[in-house]
């Protein structure tokens, strides 16, 4: 149990290091192919958050489009009738 939990407490250091790491925090320990390697991992996971964000941007179009078209139908009936 005590090896597990130290194996435990390693992941976790390392975890918090790399959360530090990618908010731009303790980086003066890193090598250049370390930084390099960081910085493409920030750029991939961008590139996921906006991917992300547009899908979800497209669906509430869509989902807004579908409850404003019977309004609107109303409202160019109601103009055809007078």
């Amino acid at each position: 149990m005590q090896r597990t939990l130290n194996h435990l407490k390693d992941i976790n250091r390392n975890l918090r290091t790399e959360i530090r790491q990618r908010m731009g925090e303790d980086l003066d320990a890193l090598e250049f192919e370390e930084l390099r390697d960081l910085e493409q991992n920030v750029d991939a996971a961008l590139k996921e958050v906006r991917q992300r964000k547009y899908h979800v941007i497209t669906t509430q179009t869509e989902t807004y489009k579908k409850k404003v078209r019977p309004f609107l139908n109303n409202h160019y009936n109601l103009f055809s009738i007078n």
